[in-house]
């Protein structure tokens, strides 16, 4: 039987649906055999759609009721107090487990890894490992459990800290996995005749995410008030499609709104910035791209998260509404490169789930814990 990897996700943002299509298409590469399963798919419609209603009420409504939640379950056990309501709302599905024949399960999201553990307890003589692929900079407490052998996430620093607090389980600082055509190194002026781009201004790109959060508004301030006219390309969910193509903005930028599509990739490398959200995966994205990289409006929560950690890497810059835009391409960034002398992280993670990787071990982690806990503690937020 070939090796088959069970990959769960949670439908409520397009990041964790590209780190499952890395995931899958690595493990197809070694041959085996790769299922992304979502975890709303297994509960009845109408608990899944009010679950997901819940969650964009209160990020996009009541942030700061969100930001609680966020910390609230990010306790110590946790977990625990949450299996519960876990177990009633999946209850028809226990089992799904049990028909099952894989090699191991990769979870990308803390409630799929929540899921994915109760169901792992509730199957008779389950041997099958588990493991969380962090899709964030940080890692959330529901992602750790008991029944979790591995977890991939994306600082050493943090690596080093949590093998100290969770012996039973190993940790392995390889990155955030994106797809492999974001890996593809091609030169910038090449891409951008390929995609008709020869006005001479600065290219940004703004990505709104699957769902389009990103506040427009403030983008277009932000070009009003530079000197530098730029070529703006804003990439937004479906309602982008609706929207007017192309606007002037005053000072001379032309902004130009586009949903997303398979060339959004070759937009990001033709870009001198990218802006977004401090999403784990599109922040993953963009500096794999190697393109300076602007954060804005992050969500609270895990986002906030994200900015605290990638504010210290050379490159990316915070955006707040003194920033002028054109100053970033010139500055001067003495900050260490993210990833620097690091490998792949969606081929290490698929080696050390197939048992090909060495682990990262205690005796590392002992070396770089105190490290962690002075870089981050009190880290100021831009």
């Amino acid at each position: 039987m070939s090796r088959k990897l069970l990959i769960f996700s949670v439908s409520v943002g397009e990041g964790h649906n590209q780190v499952c299509r890395a995931l899958q298409e690595e493990w197809e590469e070694h041959g085996g055999e790769a299922e992304i399963i979502d975890v709303f798919s297994l509960v009845d419609t109408e608990t899944a759609s009010r679950l997901k209603a819940a969650y964009f009420i209160c990020i996009k409504k009541f942030p700061l009721l969100w930001d609680g939640i966020y910390k609230m379950t990010d306790l110590e056990r946790m977990g625990e107090v949450i299996q519960p309501l876990l177990k009633f709302w999946w209850r028809k599905q226990l089992h799904f487990l049990s028909d099952k024949e894989c090699t191991c399960i990769a979870a990308v999201h803390p409630l799929a890894t929540q899921v994915a553990s109760l169901m792992n307890q509730q199957t008779p003589d389950s041997n099958i490992p588990l493991y969380s692929v962090i899709t964030d900079f940080s890692t959330h407490r529901l992602s750790l459990t008991s029944c979790v052998s591995g977890v991939f996430l994306s600082e050493k620093e943090e690596a080093a800290e949590l093998q100290m607090v969770y012996p039973h389980c190993r940790f392995y600082p390889f990155g955030i996995p994106v797809k492999k055509v974001w890996e593809e190194q091609t030169e910038k002026q090449l891409i951008r005749k390929k995609l008709g781009i020869s006005s001479g201004k600065p290219v940004l790109v703004v990505s709104g995410g699957g769902e389009g959060l990103t506040p427009e508004k403030k983008i277009k301030k932000l070009l009003q008030k530079d000197r530098q006219a730029w070529e703006v390309y804003l990439f937004g969910g479906k309602d982008h499609e609706k929207k007017p193509s192309r606007q002037i903005i005053n000072g001379g930028s032309v902004l130009i709104s586009k949903p997303f599509t398979p060339d959004y990739v070759d937009y990001v490398k033709a870009a001198d910035l990218v802006i977004s959200k401090p999403g784990g995966v599109s922040m993953a994205e963009a500096v794999s791209s190697n393109v300076q990289v602007g954060i804005i409006s992050p969500l609270p929560g895990q986002e906030k998260e994200n900015r605290r950690v990638l504010a210290s890497y050379h490159g990316v810059h915070i955006i707040h509404r003194r920033t002028v835009l054109s100053d970033l391409l010139n500055k001067t960034d003495k900050r260490p490169v993210f990833r620097k002398g690091r490998g792949n992280p969606r081929k290490q993670i698929v080696q050390a789930m197939i048992g090909k990787e060495e682990v990262y071990t205690t005796a590392k982690a002992e070396n770089m814990a105190e490290q962690f806990s002075n870089k981050y503690n009190d880290f100021p937020i831009g």
